[in-house]
């Protein structure tokens, strides 16, 4: 998993946002947040922090369906296949 400092998480953050400044012609010290709300994006440290949500959420997922593949195992069920 690559690991980030916030620092680095901010300079990344900046090239983002820079982009859009880029793409729309709009100078340095404009806000590009609304154009980011009304293009429905994110800025990076969003996205990041949304990833890792959406990893935790799969990872509980998995161990969940381990778990109650262990309790029916433990006592001789057989299951049918459980949807994820």
């Amino acid at each position: 998993m690559l690991s980030l400092s916030n620092q680095q998480l901010n300079q990344l953050n900046i090239c983002w946002n820079n982009v859009y400044t880029e793409v729309f012609k709009m100078h340095q010290w404009e806000s590009v947040k609304e154009l980011q709300w009304f293009c429905e994006r994110l800025d990076l440290k969003h996205i990041v922090d949304k990833r890792k949500l959406f990893f935790w959420k799969g990872l509980l997922k998995v161990i969940e369906y381990c778990l109650i593949w262990t309790v029916y195992a433990l006592e001789g069920i057989c299951p049918v296949v459980l949807q994820v």
